[in-house]
């Protein structure tokens, strides 16, 4: 009798061990698959840039979440959930939940509107130190934009990011 309970009992515990490794492997699966969601999305904003940046002349792209507009097309959610975008100089940062994915650009791009079509390296450059990050929703459009404009007696074609 003392067998057959005990034998019953080592077949339960089998029986949960093995239910618990198939949860904890569908979960993985789960939580890999939106952090390769949330890639797909950082690498599609990184080949926008980078194809904007790869222009030689001037225009703007605008990057939305609303298919009905004209633009560069991502999506407002992953996983049914917004999630947050941050930009930097040379590479962008998806976020959900405590699951962060990074994209680099080909090259470093400016975050800010520019102005004017004349700047000295000293303006390029404060408004570079000042503008080191671009942070946003999923949800808020933002534009980039290929421009040439004058540094210093030079004429060079820039990428800007701006909302």
């Amino acid at each position: 009798m003392i067998d057959w309970l005990t034998s019953k009992l080592a077949m339960m515990v089998a029986a949960v061990i093995l239910f618990a490794s198939i949860a904890g492997l569908f979960a993985y699966q789960r939580s890999a698959a939106g952090i390769s969601e949330l890639q797909g999305e950082a690498d599609a904003i990184a080949r926008a840039v980078n194809g904007v940046s790869a222009v030689s002349g001037n225009t703007v792209l605008p990057v939305t979440y609303d298919s009905s507009r004209d633009g560069f097309h991502i999506k407002p959610t992953v996983r049914g959930d917004s999630y947050a975008l941050t930009l930097n100089p040379t590479f962008v940062l998806v976020g959900q939940k405590g699951d962060r994915v990074v994209s680099n650009f080909a090259s470093a791009i400016h975050l800010w509107k520019p102005l004017k079509s004349r700047y000295n390296v000293t303006e390029l450059s404060n408004a570079d130190s000042s503008h080191t990050a671009l942070s946003f929703p999923s949800g808020q459009d933002f534009k980039v934009e290929r421009r040439m404009v004058d540094v210093g007696g030079e004429n060079r074609y820039l990428t800007f990011a701006y909302p």
